[in-house]
């Protein structure tokens, strides 16, 4: 039979050990959309009162990608009023690699003005993600 002291140690190594895998699996993008020259991903997904914000990272299809454009990803951090239907862009970085990879080509933040969500776009699907709204 095992030792108490054994015990604990592997109760300790497993509590760690899953502690670790959830942080890792909460710092993974997740699918959203797909288009023809791209592919969208979210994370940090999180609401505070009426206000929500998101992470969006848009990849690029090298193959699909006009010559002069010199990023393959561009990562925005989105910000919504839930009540108000409407978001406005916080800041927005482009790497030259996907997935955020590489070397950091033009970071611009600077807060936009709110905008209106409209139907049938990503911004409604980030705000049914974000607030649990829906465009109706």
């Amino acid at each position: 039979m095992a030792s108490k002291a054994f015990v604990v140690k592997i109760f300790y190594f497993c509590l760690i050990f899953f502690m670790l895998a959830s942080n890792s699996l909460a710092d993974q993008w997740v699918l959203i959309a797909k288009g023809k020259n791209f592919t969208e991903y979210f994370k940090n997904s999180s609401r505070t009162g009426r206000f929500a914000s998101i992470d969006a990272l848009r990849n690029y299809d090298f193959e699909n990608t006009p010559k002069n454009q010199k990023f393959l990803s561009k990562k925005t951090s989105i910000q919504f009023d839930c009540s108000r239907k409407r978001f406005k862009v916080i800041s927005v970085e482009k790497y030259d690699k996907e997935m955020t990879r590489g070397k950091l080509i033009k970071k611009i933040k600077n807060e936009l003005p709110w905008t209106d969500v409209e139907k049938n776009t990503l911004h409604a699907t980030y705000l049914k993600k974000t607030c649990g709204v829906s465009m109706n």
